[in-house]
């Protein structure tokens, strides 16, 4: 045998054999050392006293010791101590409150930005979960390591035990949790913690929800203030300043003169507007209040549903069913005898609709030449122009049991006499004081009236009827009383006049829809109610509860009246002094604001109960981890590297290696900066094993640690 080269040491060599360099010829077939028992005892460590390496063996050829290891960084001491498990598992409760917040502050707000709110959230739940690992991953090591110097397992124990955090297949040793199921209990949680960023995260949602604006500022609200009218001269209109647009009254107007400012000429009413009947008519013929365009985006906002209160003084019937059960007889209704007998009216009569609504109206006052001046001289009657009385809406109808039901059409068909009940309205003109919730949805308007109080007639006289023939020069012969509640137009009382004139023409329009008859057989109509709401198209009956539909139907006229801007009567809901025009804006108004968006939904319950578990097991194992760290007497972490295994494995007796076809071999892995540099790895057998039973004995494994 060759002999041992001077320059050549053993590092950590198991026994009292020396080494001989690997790269000689007959290291192979010393006859005094065996290549494969020397290898093992290398590796084990066989004399514990007498060996103080890590039990690798390495050849130095330049036979000097190993440098002295580098001292450790700031970061790996941090990482080394027991207190960075605790660090870790405070990172994991920082992110989880964080997370918890983030989604708490979401809740309910409009979805926007949903992807980055989400991908957010999974952020914060990925670095929550990645402190919870690591502080269980470093207490499941530090607890690991005790328990291996507390009891006897088998190899394969071991290995579950040390390579469960990263081996699923090592999770399913049955010794190892029956023997350590905490190490193995948090070995599982490692495993399974991407569903805490699954199930954390999904935890916020998108829904439909309601965002609402209770004390929002809209513009654009306009209301509606018949005072205007008062201000106004039809020679000289008044302009919004808006769009410099002129004011349309709701009357048209006659003047005796060619100006207004001489003492003899006098402006008086002449009849309802053309701009105003367009609106009446489609109000009547459509059964609806009329919107303008663009109206609900311009108060309440794109994509916003909103509503608002607007209050206003106008026109407004007010009507009593005239029959002896309410009181009211037909002989007299507010002084005034009906102009129809009860026993026209079905069954009695043959007509089932009979309305006389213009007796006592306001009529043509003097001839007129062809443009449009008296043909009288001055001095003109002292009455010209005046409003005396504002005609009662005086209704007959009939009533049947069953409106949807085919009624008779005539006296000789059967059951005529039990089909029909007469009913007798009777509607007076009033001053009304209006409190209206106007509501936008979807872009259309509805509103609602909240309150009306009648104030006053709007003329207070009692018609009188009259068959004498004027003689105060007048076409118009209608008699009222008393004289001096009369409206008249002279100059001191204008503005009175052309406000009580715009109710007589709002009033107007709804009078001459309702005057007519309808009479059976065959439905012969003289009136244009037929083409109203107010009567059932089956056999054009009034509907059911007549009384509150005539009232809504003027009220849908009223509220029409803002469909058109450009009135006079129109004005900003805020500054009712001011006439609107057709721009949108205007001041800033009260309103209720509301839309339907996707807003974020936060399950805190589900993202509470991940957080917790994981709390829970991380607490434990870190509880757990310190503790075995001081038990065992150690101040840093004990690691998993394969030096501090191979350390550890110092006189122990590793039986299992005779059912493992496993050897022990040296390398030569370069060149290092002492000499050439060899490493000892293990190989699959198949060489000669007789060195196998020098390591025979008791089977199972007890481990201290370093």
């Amino acid at each position: 045998m060759p002999a041992q080269s001077p320059q050549s040491t053993v590092l950590g060599s198991g026994g009292n054999s020396p080494w001989l360099d690997p790269a000689s010829p007959n290291l192979g077939t010393s006859p005094i050392f065996d290549r494969k028992r020397a290898s093992l005892m290398g590796l084990l460590g066989a004399n514990r006293a007498e060996n103080t390496n890590t039990g690798l063996g390495l050849y130095d050829s330049s036979q000097e010791r190993p440098r002295p290891p580098k001292e450790d960084t700031l970061f790996q001491k941090v990482m080394k101590s027991k207190w960075s498990m605790v660090l870790f598992l405070l990172l994991g409760i920082g992110g989880a409150l964080s997370h918890h917040f983030l989604y708490w502050h979401l809740r309910g707000q409009d979805a926007k930005d949903q992807q980055w709110w989400l991908r957010l959230g999974q952020f914060i739940s990925f670095v929550s979960k990645a402190g919870f690992v690591l502080s269980v991953l470093m207490a499941q090591q530090q607890t690991a390591w005790r328990a291996v110097g507390k009891k006897d397992y088998s190899v394969h124990a071991i290995d579950s035990l040390f390579g469960s955090s990263h081996d699923i297949v090592e999770l399913f040793s049955r010794e190892a949790w029956k023997k350590t199921w905490l190490v193995m209990t948090l070995s599982l949680y490692i495993w399974i913690s991407p569903l805490v960023v699954i199930f954390s995260s999904a935890t916020l949602s998108v829904s439909s929800g309601l965002t609402v604006d209770r004390n929002a500022k809209c513009r654009s609200v306009r209301t509606l203030n018949f005072s205007q009218e008062s201000t106004n001269r039809w020679d000289e209109p008044r302009r919004a300043e808006s769009d410099g647009l002129i004011g349309l009254s709701l009357s048209f107007w006659e003047r005796t003169g060619a100006r207004y400012e001489d003492d003899d000429n006098v402006d008086y009413y002449s009849s309802p507007s053309a701009q105003f009947s367009a609106i009446a008519d489609r109000v009547f013929t459509t059964n609806q209040a009329l919107q303008a365009d663009r109206i609900a985006e311009d108060i309440c906002g794109m994509g916003w549903n909103c509503s608002t209160v607007i209050q206003f003084i106008g026109p407004g019937y007010k009507c009593d069913s005239v029959t002896p059960k309410s009181g009211i007889f037909i002989d007299d209704f507010a002084g005034v005898e009906a102009p129809f007998n009860m026993t026209e009216l079905a069954p009695e009569g043959s007509h089932t609709y009979f309305a006389r609504t213009q007796e006592g109206d306001y009529g043509a006052q003097i001839q007129l030449n062809e443009t449009g001046k008296p043909i009288q001289q001055p001095p003109y009657p002292a009455n010209l122009g005046a409003f005396k009385a504002e005609p009662i809406i005086w209704l007959g109808y009939t009533t049947v049991d069953d409106i949807n039901k085919t009624q008779p059409e005539n006296k000789s068909a059967k059951g005529w006499d039990e089909a029909f009940t007469p009913a007798v309205l009777a509607c007076e003109h009033y001053v009304t004081n209006y409190t209206v919730n106007l509501t936008y949805t979807g872009g259309l308007q509805t509103y609602n009236i909240t309150q009306r109080d009648y104030m006053h007639k709007v003329i207070d006289t009692t018609f009188q009827r009259t068959l004498e023939v004027p003689t105060d020069g007048l076409l118009n012969g209608v008699e009222a009383v008393p004289e001096e509640n009369y409206v008249l137009p002279t100059k001191d009382n204008m503005e009175t006049y052309r406000r009580i004139a715009a109710y007589h023409s709002v009033g107007k329009a709804l009078r001459d829809m309702l005057n007519g008859e309808i009479k059976l057989p065959n439905h012969i109509s003289k009136s244009k109610v037929m083409v109203s709401r107010l009567l059932h198209k089956l056999d054009y009956i009034a509907v059911p509860d007549l009384q509150q539909e005539v009232r809504r139907l003027y009220e849908d006229l009223l509220i029409s009246l803002l469909s058109n801007p450009q009135l006079l009567v129109v004005s900003w809901a805020d500054n009712t002094s001011e006439l609107a025009g057709t721009f949108p804006g205007g001041p800033l108004y009260p309103c209720y604001r509301h839309k339907l968006v996707n807003k974020f939904a936060y399950q805190w319950e589900i993202l509470l109960a991940v957080y917790s578990i994981s709390f829970v097991i991380a607490l434990v194992g870190v509880v757990s981890g310190m503790y075995a760290m001081w038990k065992d007497g150690v101040h840093e972490q004990r690691e998993m590297t394969f030096s501090t295994i191979a350390g550890a494995t110092k006189n122990l007796s590793l039986d299992q290696y005779r059912d493992k076809e496993t050897m022990i071999k040296s390398f030569h892995v370069g060149q290092g900066p002492a000499g050439r540099v060899y490493e000892f790895a293990l190989r699959d057998g198949g060489e000669d094993n007789s060195s196998r039973s020098a390591l025979d004995g008791k089977p199972g494994l007890r481990g201290t640690t370093v």
